[in-house]
């Protein structure tokens, strides 16, 4: 594929950006070599969280860090399990990300999309070390794909970019994929995919890998029949990059389609932040249109809203969680 016809220009909006909803986080430079040790959590009464520690090697102190169970909008058919429960997830988070958000403060970082230090070298990505609504709005959106049958590729095999904690690359694995590739640029938030993947007994099926989305000097993990991208929205640099990620997806519908060999890959991008000027969507439609051709009616792309109802996350900057309604907007292809 051509990279111009990939490439996406965001102009960036008058005025100043809006606040964040919510504020994010500096993690400790990432060791030159993780080892992950995974180890015996401390036992608690039932319906507690678990707590461990997570150590990471490079000579640092171990991570406290606490699991999530994540009711993932699926419910279960009788062969499933007891009919009418609910799927969840248990995934793994920093303990204490107030701590973390000082540290960001500390060190003056103001840029939430890994901005560039005076020697060159990215911040660490804090954002996948706790759970996020949009990695639920996947997740559900994933179950309605299975459900429907849907024309595209369906769950097969999934790459899921800026995975995070885990949440969408669990529940993909427990629908059914029989591969699913859970990607992120944060070493932190690998190795809580990691920990929470075997703890989950699904290492059999989920794989964890570095991947910078920004770097489109390396092309995207192929072969993937649905790729998902869940909350990592976090500013117009980020969309933009997702954008053109999108775009080489929608070419390769448009590839599939028009010499009938192989099925559609699908695409999943949820945001439940909106944060200033990260709606990518009507520049990415500019773009498919000025390159032209037949899009099957699937351009102009669109995204729906839905809303979920007391989802419980992270305070972020207190102890205790947090338990709101949220509007997501979901772009599902």
């Amino acid at each position: 594929m051509p990279r111009a016809n990939a490439v996406l220009i965001l102009a960036a909006a008058a005025g100043a950006a809006a606040p964040l909803a919510r504020p994010f986080v500096l993690l400790p430079p990432e060791p030159t070599s993780s080892r992950l040790s995974l180890s015996l959590p401390r036992e608690g009464q039932a319906g507690e969280r678990e707590r461990a520690s997570l150590d990471r090697g490079g000579g640092g102190a171990p991570v406290p860090i606490v699991s999530r169970v994540v009711p993932l909008g699926v419910q279960l058919s009788g062969s499933e399990g007891a009919y009418g429960d609910e799927l969840t997830a248990t995934v793994w988070e920093v303990e204490h990300p107030s701590r973390l958000i000082e540290a960001y403060w500390a060190a003056g970082a103001e840029d939430p999309g890994g901005s560039e230090t005076p020697v060159g070298k990215k911040r660490s990505d804090p954002f996948g070390a706790v759970v996020w609504p949009g990695s639920m709005a996947a997740a559900a959106e994933l179950g309605a794909r299975r459900e429907a049958g849907s024309g595209s590729c369906g769950l097969g095999s999934v790459l899921v970019v800026g995975a995070g904690t885990g949440v969408e690359a669990q529940a993909a694995a427990l629908l059914g994929a029989r591969q699913v590739l859970a990607t992120d640029v944060s070493g932190l938030a690998l190795d809580l995919l990691r920990y929470g993947v075997i703890r989950a007994g699904l290492n059999d099926v989920v794989e964890v890998e570095r991947f910078d989305m920004a770097d489109h000097s390396r092309p995207m993990p192929g072969g993937f029949d649905l790729v998902v991208f869940a909350d990592v929205l976090y500013n117009d640099v980020l969309s933009s990059h997702v954008g053109r990620r999108v775009a080489e997806l929608m070419l390769k519908r448009r590839r599939n389609a028009g010499s009938g060999k192989g099925c559609l890959p699908g695409v999943i991008v949820t945001d439940s932040q909106r944060f200033h000027g990260t709606d990518f969507v009507p520049t990415l439609n500019s773009e498919l249109e000025r390159i032209g051709g037949d899009w099957g009616g699937e351009v102009p792309l669109q995204w729906e809203e839905r809303t979920l109802p007391s989802v419980t996350t992270s305070g972020m900057l207190v102890e205790e969680d947090q338990t709101y309604d949220v509007a997501v907007r979901i772009l599902s292809v």
